[in-house]
């Protein structure tokens, strides 16, 4: 009897110092920073002011709600990788810190296209740097001038480069690259536009749908037209990437349980 009531006592004690909630980390973006930059967490049941370790050290918090929220990388973090945790919960992943003033690329409008095509680019300290294109041997095939500011910028693809897969490596006047978080492109021979996939398949008026495709360019706003059994025709605007991309939304004059052609 004693034991089970020690027992007893000890899980109460347990149940009791247990906290009512555990933080959970899905995710952050981007995957790579130097000291200062604002990374965005995601998950669930963050305390109302979060503890943000980036390894040991603790990051600023800028802004923060129960599923989300966006902190600094710690300005004394040295270049390497570190664990991001919430309130005592770990990232499943690492995230890469790079050297102060390193460029960081966060993304592409497109990975793929076709020579001369413009292509806009999103990240951190892109101003001033220069833009090579490396093959797989690590041999730069060729350079295209890089226009815009720090943190969004565009080139065009150049005209000599032949079909294939390229690094893009930007670097800074302190000679800093991107490194190995130079994002690769895909240059493709040009042909006829055309339509592969629309996502989802089937939605409401107003919803927002993706269509996927090739050579659905110019980059920019463009026209979708939605055509029914009938064929009466409904132009509704969309933003292409430039190549295989363009995002719009179902308009809301059509009707309900139609089905529609689309084209750009």
């Amino acid at each position: 009897m004693d034991i089970q009531r020690t027992l007893l006592v000890l899980a109460i004690a347990v149940f009791l110092s247990a906290p009512a909630w555990a933080a959970e980390v899905d995710g952050f973006q981007p995957t790579r920073g130097a000291p200062g930059d604002a990374v965005l967490v995601r998950g669930s049941d963050f305390a109302d002011d979060p503890v943000v370790l980036f390894g040991t050290l603790t990051a600023e918090v800028l802004k923060s709600r129960g599923d989300v929220l966006v902190c600094r990388v710690p300005d004394t973090a040295t270049a390497g990788t570190a664990t991001i945790s919430v309130d005592g919960t770990d990232a499943a992943s690492d995230f890469e810190i790079v050297a102060a003033g390193t460029p960081v690329v966060y993304g592409l409008s497109t990975e793929k296209g076709p020579v001369d095509l413009p292509v806009y680019l999103h990240g951190r300290r892109l101003a001033d740097c220069t833009l090579s294109f490396v093959d797989a041997d690590d041999v730069e095939q060729a350079t295209a001038e890089l226009r815009g500011g720090r943190r969004a910028a565009f080139f065009r693809l150049p005209m000599d480069l032949d079909a294939g897969t390229y690094t893009i490596v930007l670097e800074n006047e302190d000679g800093q690259d991107t490194g190995d978080g130079s994002p690769t492109f895909e240059v493709v021979e040009p042909g006829e536009a055309a339509l592969t996939a629309i996502d989802p398949e089937a939605a409401a008026p107003g919803a927002r749908v993706v269509l996927q495709g090739t050579d659905l360019g110019p980059p920019g706003p463009c026209f979708v037209t939605w055509t029914d059994g009938d064929g009466v025709p409904v132009t509704w605007f969309g933003f292409s990437n430039g190549y295989d991309e363009v995002k719009t939304s179902v308009p809301f004059v059509l009707a309900p349980s139609g089905v529609y052609d689309v084209q750009v």
